[in-house]
């Protein structure tokens, strides 16, 4: 009796452990980006259909367009997200720091906002940069003067 008994603790103890997203960001919620996003008056398109879900919000200001897609194959993990801007011929993009700073600093599981930050700082203007923060690899890239994006996804 003794021995089934601890068989169906050890079956429900591993079977809970396999509804984990293996590919997801430990801590983070689609709802952590999208809802703090619409606080600051970014609009959420939701695409929750088959095997990829995606929040995708964006913003407009002055010619300047502000995008965060996150994704994932399930609603309560985020596998990835990138932020990214796009300005007119006109506009800088080093303006726009504490956008990237705010995604920089999303909060998971072992996330390190001074860190993130830091080196968001360092490596702003660098054609393409990368870090791995506490299994979260950063990727910073510029492709123009008018396109930046930064993405977070679990290493």
């Amino acid at each position: 009796m003794k021995k089934i008994l601890l068989l169906s603790i050890l079956t429900l103890m591993f079977s809970c452990g396999k509804n984990e997203n293996e590919k997801a960001i430990k801590g983070l919620q689609p709802v952590d980006i999208y809802l703090n996003l619409e606080k600051q008056g970014f609009t959420t398109n939701k695409t929750l259909g088959g095997d990829l879900k995606m929040w995708e919000s964006k913003k407009s200001n002055l010619g300047e367009d502000f995008i965060v897609e996150t994704n994932s194959s399930d609603t309560k993990s985020v596998e990835f997200v990138r932020a990214t801007v796009i300005t007119n011929s006109k506009g800088d993009l080093n303006k726009n720091i504490l956008f990237f700073k705010f995604i920089a600093s999303l909060p998971y599981e072992g996330s390190d906002h001074v860190t993130s930050t830091k080196w968001l700082e360092k490596n702003l203007t660098s054609k393409e940069a990368d870090t791995i923060i506490n299994e979260v690899k950063f990727t910073l890239k510029n492709p123009s003067k008018m396109v930046r994006t930064l993405q977070l996804e679990k290493e």
